[in-house]
């Protein structure tokens, strides 16, 4: 091994093959140290940031995830759930419309409100906002109240202060 080489928490034998990547090592030789990566694991933090703190790989964090049995919390797991689910209700929306078993109106709120979930997770924007700037000047108004369209559904009312 080249000088240099080896870690401060030690550096994986290679000659123990993809058992490497179970975590065994790092428990037998730095037991604090990977209890708390079990603890990192459980809060849900992401493979990735678990391996940058503790000096270890993506795919010994995985492995001690699943050497202990922790389901996965992170992002990356809630967003593949989120998409699983959502593709799961549209396969299934496409069925019952094929059978006439339910109509188009039932399903896709839960399919939108998946897919919005799975936006947001992401960082993306799921709602635009626009900001217009109108003149409030008499003119302004005057045009603003010209260009309005009168709903003839709607009944005018004077308010009668009791």
């Amino acid at each position: 091994m080249p000088k240099g080489s080896l870690t401060q928490f030690n550096q994986r034998d290679p000659s123990l093959g993809t058992r490497n990547y179970d975590g065994s090592q790092i428990k037998a030789k730095d037991p604090k140290r990977y209890d708390c990566m079990v603890r990192a694991i459980r809060e849900g933090i992401s493979s990735e940031s678990i391996a940058t703190i503790f000096k270890s790989s993506a795919q010994t964090v995985d492995g001690i995830a699943k050497t202990e049995d922790i389901p996965a919390q992170s992002q990356e797991s809630l967003l593949h759930n989120l998409r699983s689910t959502r593709n799961l209700c549209l396969t299934k929306f496409k069925e019952a419309v094929q059978a006439d078993e339910v109509k188009a109106d039932k399903l896709p709120v839960a399919v939108g409100i998946l897919t919005d979930k799975e936006v947001q997770v992401q960082g993306l924007p799921s709602a635009v906002i626009r900001h217009e700037t109108v003149s409030l000047d008499a003119n302004g108004i005057q045009s603003l109240l010209d260009n309005a369209k009168k709903d003839p559904q709607v009944i005018e009312a004077e308010v009668v202060e009791q």
